[in-house]
């Protein structure tokens, strides 16, 4: 049995493009004069600051591809042979060899650049990559690349033009991006071929290789058609106003922050502020005036925590308190005086925050409803990859807190559950129809045929149920799901929100451990940040662990009996993560796995203690 909820239009939004060049086209006319993009002149944050509109961002990507193809060995027939792999920080020019790819020269593969480099040229291979662009902090990779892939016949330098000497004298076939825009501006025949080439928009745009080990990463094939189909159900569902200026932050090889973060925003006439760095963040939400925010709960914790904190060190949590209550009042009389009760808080953002969006995993309601209470609406979404990616979002007008809202206009959206798909108890499996499903997994029909149903619905792996206003819930991972010994189903996602309110636990991971007598006990392990603790606990490890001990109780005091913790350990390392700061499970566990046979321990025998994992 399956629940089915239609996404319908939220905002009436014309837009005229089929593909993601016309996009451009139409913004270039929509938004005469309107920033696109907004950067610093050094990748350090320091120097002038750089303002591209959208006829200049044209005009850059037109003259990159000219000088790329007036090299010779890019040749430009419509076919998509070239495989153009890009990696490196978010920048004005990752965003110019992206877009010129997808615009003509060929298929476009943006790579983590958090991935060690033997992994990256391993995926080169699989994205038969043949020109590979890189920034400078990514020379060891792209050596490695070269030494692996005899096929990658042009390496492209993004940034440090005063390094491209340096870097030549190891990688003979090197353009450098800046002097392949000056060659390309003058050459109008090229660029005039280049703007002419025909766009089969259904046809494979870019490949977007999946979180994971290099071998078990599947390539999600996105065309044109998926992604300027995603772009179009978000304006027509997030309201979003010309001119005002978003942080970029999220990597730009996410489809995330690479769909929302940069085509929805051109869509829009939001102008683009790259941020190069997290020590940069705040000065630059203050220098450009920040509107908008991107993000993952991971940021919103930690601000929400810091916030607190300073209020506590202010001594002036009772005043917070009685503002959330005064302006709470006033809200029900349709009086909204929260930006100017927690002006400073809002001075410490930058002043002009007033809308987050969140995505790639769930968001605890305790911090959606706090940003919300002080001024900054806060949606949470919901997406994958191979959706190119959003299936789902909040809007200010329905942000049911907890959830992550209705689907897009255009999207369908069903449960496949036993039961009636409303509540924790009946939820089922998450399935998605759309234009924004992906084509396939690249080179890899088995896999393909697993995440499809026979009558086309895209299976998420993802577990969840509808609400009485058919906003989505969702509960965990299908993979992820931890089976008691009783029959019962575990949702660690679902258990971790709980514990990530602790003050001081920056990361906590749920996992099921094997018993001797056969039971699996729920056992977790939690990164723990000594400044973000409460000043009463002292940072002495038995101290720590004598506090950590009393919260879990409590916590445990209000769960279901079988969804109590009974093991934890401890400690401040870094757990595995993606670039979007989800914990990679099973890696993450084979390495306290290996501490604990390491230390001839049982999980039983460090519960309660801190586990140094390195």
């Amino acid at each position: 049995m399956m629940r089915i909820v239609h996404g319908l239009p939220q905002i009436e939004f014309a837009t005229p493009f089929e593909d993601l060049r016309e996009m451009l086209d139409v913004s270039i006319e929509k938004y005469p004069g309107v920033p696109a993009y907004v950067f610093h002149e050094r990748e350090d944050g320091t120097g002038s600051t750089v303002t591209k509109d959208y006829s200049q961002l044209k005009d850059d990507i037109n003259s990159f591809a000219a000088g790329l193809i007036s090299q010779g060995k890019v040749k430009i027939d419509g076919t998509g042979k070239e495989h153009i792999a890009v990696i490196g920080a978010n920048s004005y020019p990752w965003v110019i060899v992206h877009n010129a790819t997808l615009f003509g020269l060929g298929i476009s593969v943006p790579l983590d650049k958090q991935l060690a480099d033997h992994e990256v040229a391993r995926l080169c291979q699989r994205g038969k990559v043949t020109v590979f662009a890189f920034d400078y902090a990514h020379l060891d990779t792209a050596l490695m690349v070269k030494e692996e892939n005899p096929q990658v016949h042009t390496f492209i330098l993004l940034d440090r033009k005063d390094k491209f000497d340096e870097v030549k004298k190891e990688l003979p076939e090197l353009r450098s991006l800046e002097d392949l825009i000056a060659s390309g501006q003058p050459r109008q025949d090229l660029k005039h071929e280049f703007m002419s080439l025909p766009i089969d928009n259904k046809r494979m745009a870019a490949i977007y290789f999946t979180s994971g080990t290099t071998s078990q990463s599947k390539g999600v094939m996105l065309s044109q058609h998926n992604i300027a189909s995603n772009v179009k159900q978000a304006v027509r569902t997030i309201p979003l106003e010309v001119g005002k200026r978003a942080l970029s932050v999220l990597p730009l090889h996410h489809t995330f922050e690479g769909t929302v973060g940069m085509y929805c925003f051109w869509a829009t006439g939001i102008s683009v502020c790259i941020n190069e760095n997290l020590r940069t963040l705040t000065k630059n939400m203050k220098e450009w005036e920040i509107a908008i925010i991107l993000t993952v709960p991971l940021m919103l914790i930690t601000m929400h925590r810091q916030i607190i904190k300073n209020i506590e060190q202010k001594g002036k949590i009772k005043t917070f308190e009685f503002g959330l209550k005064l302006t709470r009042f006033l809200g029900k009389f349709g009086i909204d005086v929260r930006r100017k009760v927690f002006k400073d808080i809002h001075a410490a953002l930058g002043g002009k925050l007033d809308l987050a969006v969140s995505g790639a995993a769930a968001l605890p309601a305790e911090q959606q409803q706090f940003f919300t209470d002080i001024g900054i609406t806060c949606l949470a979404g919901y997406g994958l990859t191979e959706t190119s990616p959003i299936l789902s979002a909040c809007t200010p007008t329905l942000n049911v807190m907890g959830s992550v809202g209705l689907p897009l206009a255009g999207v369908t959206l069903a449960i496949d559950s036993d039961g009636s798909a409303d509540s924790e108890e009946s939820a089922g499996e998450i399935l998605a129809k759309g234009e924004n499903v992906m084509l396939g997994y690249y080179e890899n029909e088995e896999a393909t045929r697993e995440v499809f149903t026979e009558d086309g619905w895209f299976k998420t792996g993802d577990i969840g149920y509808f609400d009485e206003l058919d906003c989505l819930h969702i509960t965990g991972r299908a993979k992820s799901v931890i089976v008691l010994s009783n029959g019962k189903n575990v949702f660690p996602e679902e258990v971790e929100l709980f514990f990530n309110q602790i003050p001081g636990v920056k990361n906590v991971m749920i996992w099921g451990e094997a018993t001797e007598r056969g039971a699996i006990d729920l056992s977790a392990r939690f990164q723990i940040d000594k400044e973000a603790l409460p000043d009463s606990v002292n940072t002495e490890d038995e101290e720590i662990s004598k506090w950590l001990r009393d919260k879990v109780e409590a916590i445990n005091r209000e769960m279901t009996e079988y969804k109590k913790v009974k093991h934890f350990v401890w400690d401040e390392s870094d757990p595995i993560m993606t670039t979007t700061l989800k914990i990679k499970r099973n890696e993450e566990l084979q390495r306290l796995h290996n501490e604990l046979v390491k230390q001839n321990l049982s999980v039983r025998d460090a519960s309660g203690k801190r586990l140094l994992l390195g």
